[in-house]
């Protein structure tokens, strides 16, 4: 054992050496790396921030000190514990988070374990019985695991529990757990090894679990150290489990073999183990410890660290140096849980930075830059916008300052540094507010040039650029005018009215190039255009804009200008981007609607691949001229930050760009962020949640089917790709519907109002930040038809229309033969009559009245019928009529149907009268005879028309003398009469009227049941005839009213067939009373 100690830190002594020497390299590595934060501002319910997990869906979950958090990208959904509230979580303190399943994920609490819905947010307490008693072992969460068998193990403050999801069981094992407990029942950490075995980290050291003999073997003597107390177990991807303790932090190997410890390599850090928070391996092998002190990030492959810390002038370093939790998304970004809120890190940045760093002294003077130029002997030039001239060794880090001293000449002319160039190998040419300067690159000797009396203007002798053409003559761009410089022979020559020949009054030049044929192409900042010159010549050609001329320059305020491999010269506005066709003098334009980052550029420089790279006042845009499609660049990617300057811009030998901005210098191959962007995952839009007339619909997949008055939809969604939601925007459509993709911007909603009934497809899409179109998310919406317009009530109404049509044909037929044939038969005994008429005088005047009341009964009859049947014929027309038309809408038809259906009823129960009485006239009439209480029979019938008689504005009162009485009879036919009478009651009593109800038993074995009203009454001489079928009383409602006279006709048959008897008492104007008199049992039944 002492010999393989010996090896191990012999091995580690040498790893310790490396990383030492490479730590000035990993400083400047770290000056690259940008973080974006997320704090209490953002919508963080609490700073400390103690776990981080991503579920199924995409949403991403942060455990804090003061609530749960579940982050889209766009918003928060904060979970707290409420008071006597079980479908809250269970405490506030936040101390673990593990997946469930697909749609849940556990949250461990100081006071239990809580199962969250991730798609609906429902809330349910695990481990408590009903009186909200905890079965685990202890309520304050440490750990949470979940098996690779699916057990879940929970580590508390008093001991170890382990919940089998498919029994429900929970199991406790503690210290003294027979044979061998654990070291110490404050469970700290929980690990699974490739093997399946359970780590377990305790206050007092390291047991490991055989989860399948059950076994727990303590392994603190393997590590020869005290039983020190385990803060943290990690698991990497070398099946390594990393064991920090408060003395130490060590890998250890599965099998229990190897131990290597790194206590030496955070000490270099000035970091001890007992600060070490969480350790986490990403995707690309690098291990991430998190510190109270820092981030350390460990690449396994080049053993070599990084460190990273919280910088108070620098918003893109890490939010707080006590890092608690690390944790990779999906699309590979990191995010570090903190003190103070949350860092996010994209390790792919193919972007450095350069800029100032105050807590370093040797360092750039400044983050305001504008000149950049890299030399041909690798040096990196920078000058700065009020500081002065920074010369950057790039492999060592290496900074050396020039300034500008007024008492020296030696130094430079100015502390503005606007453009430098190469003058020849040894030398460069830099462009100041006070002048140009010449600097040996070796020496770093500087020289002033000594401008003529005619050109000390302070306006000519600020030098905004500087170029050298192909002849080596110096090019000078001053706020003044255009200038060249022979160093030859030290002299002067001032351009500055060459350009008023083409009408050009602006002489600040903004930028200097040549092309291949030798002419100088000068842009002219605020309103000078573009001007082609020939030197040799003096022939000057200008380029403005022509506000009438779509083809002409965007606008005369130019800041840059370049040229691709075609030809094709392009320029750089303040109002976008302008491309010239030098053979047709054309100009196409771009701006922010063809997907710009901002229409004020500052500087355009050209890949191999002819991609224009274009710094802007809102990020950095790359034009990919193949596809004609502009992808943005923002802070979030890497850049120093989304505003640049003007002049700082520079394409090295190998391809190497650098752009300047507010906060420093970006630089990249544009090859490494084309294959970066090339490589990343595409993410798909995630339905975030549904809501069906403004409340939240539960959706779990598959098809959305909703009901015909579900028919307002609103929908969120959200791209899982947290890179830089900012630029993030979305699209969608509704097929069917939609023709076009509608637009929404940042904005992640769609919403539909009143849908009609069918079958829908939602379509969501989104452009993530490199401006590439994301797959399709689809959501299959089927809303079904109201019940009125489903494919079986049509069939119902039309095969209704039919019979009804058919039925009222066929009897109207019918009845028109048996009116004929009766009108024959009533002509043929007429004649009979009048022969007779001298024998039977006395009973011709009878005759006579009789005939007339059966025509009567009859034209009464028929305008009954023909009433209702043209009502009905008349709806049919108009339903065809409209449906032809197709303007039949869903309450015509709900009232067409009810008429057709209310006198379609009332010329049945015409019809069922005359057949009824037809069968009683010919004896074919049979009753269905029971026993039943009269009583509960005749009150519940006359109750059953109470609101209607209520509605005529009359009184009802039922009076029974007898509480019940058993009578044999046919109860539907008793309730027909009673209803027959009541019916004629109500007709014919006015207004404040009252109808009573009387029953009592008589002598004989009899019930006798009146209904007594206040109405018109009948006179005697009717009284005797009015039970006859073809008479109706003559009454004052005869004038109000018309009847077909079977009713009472009808009931007096039914009582009849009953062996009773109906009789009327009545006088005129003060009402009548029908007496009904029944048998309580039948003959059959004696």
């Amino acid at each position: 054992m002492n010999i393989k100690k010996l090896v191990i830190r012999y091995a580690f002594l040498s790893l310790i050496l490396i990383l030492i020497q490479g730590k000035n390299v990993l400083a400047l590595g770290e000056s690259e790396v940008r973080f974006s934060n997320l704090t209490l501002k953002d919508g963080l319910s609490q700073s400390t921030v103690n776990k981080i997990i991503q579920d199924n869906k995409g949403y991403v979950w942060f455990g804090t000190s003061d609530g749960l958090n579940k982050y889209n990208g766009h918003d928060f959904v904060i979970f707290r514990e409420l008071v006597n509230d079980k479908n809250s979580i269970n405490s506030n303190f936040i101390s673990a988070l593990i997946k469930y399943d697909n749609d849940n994920i556990l949250v461990g609490t100081s006071k239990g374990v809580s199962k969250i819905n991730v798609i609906t947010n429902e809330v349910s307490r695990m481990f408590e019985d009903e009186d909200g008693k905890s079965k685990l072992s202890n309520s304050n969460i440490w750990d949470m695991l979940k098996h690779s068998d699916g057990t879940i193990w929970i580590a508390t403050r008093k001991g170890l529990n382990l919940y089998d999801p498919k029994t429900g069981e929970v199991y406790e094992i503690f210290k003294d757990t027979e044979p061998k407990g654990l070291k110490s029942n404050v469970v700290t950490s929980l690990c699974e090894d490739k093997y399946g075995n359970v780590w377990v980290g305790t206050s007092e050291g390291l047991s490991v679990i055989n989860t399948k003999t059950k076994g727990i073997q303590s392994i603190n003597d393997m590590l020869d150290k005290d039983n020190s107390s385990i803060s943290n177990l990690y698991r990497d991807k070398d099946d390594n489990i990393w064991v920090v303790t408060d003395n130490h932090i060590m890998s250890v190997s599965s099998n229990y073999k190897d131990i290597t410890y790194f206590d030496k390599e955070l000490e270099s850090f000035k970091i001890s183990p007992d600060s070490v928070n969480a350790i986490y391996e990403d995707s690309y092998n690098n291990l991430w410890i998190s510190t109270q002190n820092g981030l350390l990030e460990y690449n396994k492959q080049n053993k070599k660290m990084h460190f990273f810390e919280s910088k108070y002038y620098d918003d893109t370093s890490l939010v707080n140096d006590n890092v608690l939790t690390s944790y990779e998304d999906r699309s590979g970004l990191l995010w570090f849980g903190t003190y103070n809120g949350i860092s996010l890190l994209n390790p792919n940045q193919p972007f450095k930075h350069y800029r100032r760093e105050p807590d370093k002294e040797n360092t750039i003077s400044d983050n305001s830059m504008s000149g950049i130029y890299k030399d041909s002997d690798g040096m990196l030039w920078l000058g700065t916008n009020s500081a002065g001239l920074n010369k950057l060794n790039t492999k060592t880090g290496e900074v050396v300052n020039f300034y500008s001293d007024n008492s020296d000449e030696n130094t430079l002319s100015s502390n503005v540094v606007w453009q430098i160039c190469e003058a020849d190998k040894d030398n460069l040419w830099v462009a100041t507010q006070g002048g140009v300067n010449k600097i040996n690159k070796k020496s770093g000797n500087v020289e002033r040039l000594k401008y003529p009396e005619n050109m000390r203007e302070r306006n000519k002798m600020d030098a905004r650029n500087v170029f050298v053409d192909k002849d080596g003559l110096l090019w000078i761009g001053a706020r003044g005018g255009l200038q060249s410089y022979d160093d030859k022979t030290r002299t002067f020559t001032d351009y500055a009215n060459v350009f008023k020949s083409v009408g050009i009054v602006e002489n600040a030049v903004t930028s200097i190039s040549q092309d291949e044929e030798g002419f100088l192409w000068i842009t002219i900042g605020i309103d000078g255009g573009v001007v082609k010159f020939d030197k040799s010549k003096g022939i000057v050609k200008s380029y403005l804009n022509n506000s009438f001329d779509s083809n002409s320059l965007i606008n005369n305020g130019v800041r840059c200008l370049e040229k691709d491999s075609k030809g094709n010269i392009w320029i750089g506005t303040e109002a976008g981007l302008s491309k010239l066709d030098p053979k047709t003098d054309k100009f196409t334009n771009y701006t922010v609607v063809n997907g710009l980052a901002n229409n004020f550029i500052y500087g355009i420089l050209i890949d191999e691949e002819d991609n224009l790279w274009i710094s802007t006042n809102d990020g950095l845009s790359r034009f990919d001229q193949k596809a004609n499609k502009f992808i943005n660049y923002t802070a979030m990617d890497g850049l120093q930050s989304n505003e640049f300057n003007g002049r700082s811009y520079f394409k090295g030998k190998d391809g190497e760009m650098f752009f300047g901005g507010i906060n420093g210098v970006t630089a990249f191959y544009p090859k490494d962020v084309l294959k970066l962007s090339n490589s990343r995952n595409k993410s798909k839009v995630v339905i975030d949640k549904i809501k069906v007339n403004n409340k939240i619909y539960p959706y779990y997949g598959g098809t959305l089917n909703l009901k015909y008055n579900e028919n307002n939809i609103s929908i969120d969604f959200f791209l899982p790709d947290y890179l830089n939601t900012t630029k993030t925007t979305y699209e969608y459509k509704l097929e069917g519907v939609d023709k076009e993709w509608t637009f929404a911007n940042k904005r992640n909603n769609a919403t539909y109002a009143t849908l009609d009934s069918g079958i829908y497809k939602v379509l969501i899409r989104a452009r993530d930040n490199h401006g590439d179109l994301t797959p399709v998310t689809a959501l299959d919406l089927k809303i079904d038809p109201p019940p009125w317009r489903t494919p079986t009530a049509y069939l119902i109404y039309f095969s209704s229309a039919v019979i009804v049509i058919f039925l009222m044909w066929s009897y109207v037929t019918a009845l028109e033969k048996t009116v004929k044939k009766r009108a024959e038969q009533l002509k043929k005994e007429a004649k009979e009559k009048e022969k007779l008429y001298k024998e039977a005088a006395e009973l011709k005047d009878e005759m006579i009245k009789r005939q007339k009341f059966k025509n009567d009964y009859f034209v009464n009859l028929s305008h009954e019928l023909r009433t209702p049947l043209n009502v009905i014929l008349a709806t049919v027309q108009l339903i065809k009529l409209k449906n032809k038309k197709e303007c039949l809408g869903k309450y015509q038809v709900e009232d067409y149907t009810n008429t057709l259906r209310n006198n379609a009823d009332h010329l049945l129960k015409i019809i069922n009268d005359i057949i009824d009485s037809s069968k009683i006239e010919s004896g074919a009439y049979k009753l269905n005879i029971e026993k039943h209480d009269i009583v509960s029979l005749v009150e519940d019938t006359a109750l059953s028309l109470k609101a209607y008689i209520e509605e005529n504005n009359l009184d009802i009162i039922i009076d029974p003398e007898i509480e019940e009485l058993d009578v044999e009879c046919d109860k539907n036919e008793i309730e027909r009469c009673v209803i027959n009478l009541l019916s004629n009651a109500i007709k014919y009593t006015h207004g404040h009227g009252t109808i009573e109800v009387f029953i009592r038993e008589c002598e004989n074995e009899t019930v006798e049941i009146a209904i007594k009203d206040t109405g018109v009454g009948i006179s005697k001489e009717q009284q005797k005839i009015i039970f006859d079928r073809f008479v109706q009383a003559d009454s004052i409602a005869k004038k109000q009213y018309r009847s077909s006279g079977i009713g009472l006709t009808l009931v007096k048959s039914i009582i009849e067939l009953h062996h009773g008897k109906i009789k009327v008492e009545s006088e005129l104007n003060k009402g009548s009373t029908f007496i009904i008199t029944l048998p309580i049992r039948q003959e059959k039944s004696k």
